[in-house]
């Protein structure tokens, strides 16, 4: 009876884990469109004037995808230790 709670346990945290992995992903979707949407509206404009300004966005936004991703994979790893 006590196998079976921890089980059950067990499975509504990885349905957690798996709804939190998708919404992770979704965001780091929606950051990666707003990164092409970015490079893209900075293309259109002239380079000379402001082409210190564009590499100083794009390295902030793989900044920010980048922190994003640390966080998922940090998460994920967490939670693979937890299952063993």
């Amino acid at each position: 009876m006590d196998h079976n709670c921890h089980n059950e346990e067990r499975i509504r945290s990885l349905e957690n884990d798996r709804t939190e992995s998708k919404v992770y992903i979704k965001q780091i979707n929606e950051n990666i469109s707003e990164i092409k949407q970015n490079l893209r509206g900075l293309k259109s404009e002239s380079s000379s004037n402001c082409n210190n300004t564009f590499w100083q966005s794009v390295i902030m936004e793989l900044f920010k995808l980048l922190t994003t991703l640390i966080a998922i994979l940090g998460a994920l790893f967490g939670f693979s230790k937890i299952i063993k």
